[in-house]
């Protein structure tokens, strides 16, 4: 390698771990304000023998409304405006269905109180939080996915307000799952004209929601026990999002390693929201016009994120590490290529420059590596390619669980990561439409 090669090399090398270190963890408890509250030995409310939510005692427990009932006095928190009924008519909005999701007591005595009919309810008294946080949860034909995040949030140490997943036209028995496990279920109706299947879930359950928070998660995330509690106390305004610490486990999922360091890389921690983990308060959420606002964008949360800092609303990213995590693709190698082809190309596109440039010249780095392998093969050549290995190594375990031949092997997924890069751009900028979930989805 020529010493022009050499100091390419390492100035692109450079730029990953400079960009990568910006988005912090989840900073622990300690570190942030704490909005956690134990009030006599009671947490959460209680399922009654009805099956209907109440609240615990010096707690009023608001009524759920229809979207269509709701007004600005409603806790003070207005109303995301007038828009296409949120059902079809399967169910009503608001109001939980027969295997809804209930908080349980735990009464002064230190017992606890548990439904049959709910694994959401908690087996010990835990503490309840003063934000109110309903859960809600985007689901297409996740049945595969969801018990995993339904059964960790039946283990969280603070219980959300309210687990509210919305089945968005499955076929593969979602609903079912969900209310087998304890979740409220609404079954959204199809997307009206000009919306797209997830930003109108998420709208659908952010209009049946009753509490003061709104945690979305994506079906195929899961949290740790103290997750809820860390998420609130770093919570201060505006909207603070989390990506997920990506677990793979078929070989075939090695190859979104080069697409989780670029998503991360290109990241601003005070300029990029991650859909699959999202909290913002109810009423900063209508504020900038909720997910009705980006009803036809792919990438939702980055034009969320734009609409929060438009409005003056502060805006904060972090890395999942241990306390969110996701398992992106387990339907196979065509699942992945469609899952990245939708957003990958859009969201380089609202990169901001500085990191955009730190990316380009990080790519440059690991294909003139590759590159160099196979055109002057020798001692040098063979250092870097040790060298780019170690280096995207050191990255993926900070994005992901990864296995080591992964970067051992990098030209393979940089080799993907180009030619679904590629295919990407091509359909973004032909308006070529992609098969998500068995609905075609625009790039954009």
């Amino acid at each position: 390698m020529s010493p022009l090669d050499l100091t390419t090399l390492l100035l692109g090398l450079a730029a990953a771990p400079l960009l990568l270190t910006r988005l912090r963890p989840l900073p622990s408890p300690g570190s942030e304000r704490s909005s956690l509250n134990t009030t006599d030995g009671q947490a959460g409310s209680h399922l009654t023998s009805a099956g209907e939510r109440s609240a615990p005692s010096g707690r009023p427990r608001p009524e759920p409304a229809h979207p269509s009932e709701r007004s600005a006095a409603d806790d003070d928190l207005g109303h995301i405006g007038t828009l296409p009924p949120c059902n079809d008519g399967r169910s009503e909005p608001g109001k939980p269905s027969p295997g809804a999701v209930a908080e349980a007591s735990a009464p002064s005595t230190g017992t606890s109180q548990q439904s049959e009919a709910s694994a959401l309810l908690p087996g010990h008294e835990r503490s309840e939080l003063r934000a109110r946080v309903s859960v809600v949860v985007p689901a297409r034909n996740e049945a595969g996915s969801l018990p995993r995040l339904l059964e960790s949030l039946a283990k969280l140490e603070v219980r959300p307000w309210q687990v509210i997943v919305v089945d968005d036209g499955s076929t593969d028995g979602t609903a079912d799952v969900a209310r087998a496990l304890g979740a409220e279920v609404i079954e959204a109706s199809e997307p009206p004209e000009g919306w797209l299947g997830k930003p109108w879930a998420c709208h659908v359950g952010a209009e049946t929601s009753t509490g003061t928070h709104l945690l979305f998660l994506d079906a195929d995330t899961w949290l740790a026990p103290d997750a809820l509690g860390r998420l609130v106390a770093a919570h201060d305004g505006g909207v603070l999002s989390v990506q997920p610490h990506h677990v793979t486990e078929r070989p075939y999922e090695q190859m979104s390693a080069y697409f989780n360091v670029v998503g991360l890389v290109g990241s601003s921690p005070d300029g990029m929201a991650f859909g699959p983990c999202l909290l913002t308060t109810v009423g900063e959420y209508r504020r900038v016009g909720g997910h009705a606002a980006v009803r036809g964008e792919v990438i939702e949360d980055v034009r969320l994120a734009q609409l929060y800092r438009a409005e003056g609303l502060p805006v904060r990213a972090f890395r999942g590490a241990e306390l969110v995590r996701f398992r992106m693709y387990p339907d196979g190698v065509r699942q992945l290529i469609d899952g990245w082809t939708k957003n990958i190309a859009a969201g380089a596109s609202t990169t901001r420059l500085a990191p955009l440039l730190g990316t380009i010249a990080w790519i440059a780095a690991n294909i003139l590596a590759a590159f160099r392998a196979v055109t002057q093969p020798g001692p040098w050549t063979a250092a870097a390619w040790v060298l780019v290995g170690a280096e995207l190594w050191w990255s993926l375990r900070r994005v992901g669980r990864f296995r080591w031949w992964t970067a051992a092997l990098f030209p393979l997924p940089l080799a993907v990561f180009l030619a679904v890069f590629s295919r990407s751009t091509v359909a973004t900028l032909t308006h070529r439409p992609v098969t998500w979930r068995d609905r075609q989805v625009i790039p954009s």
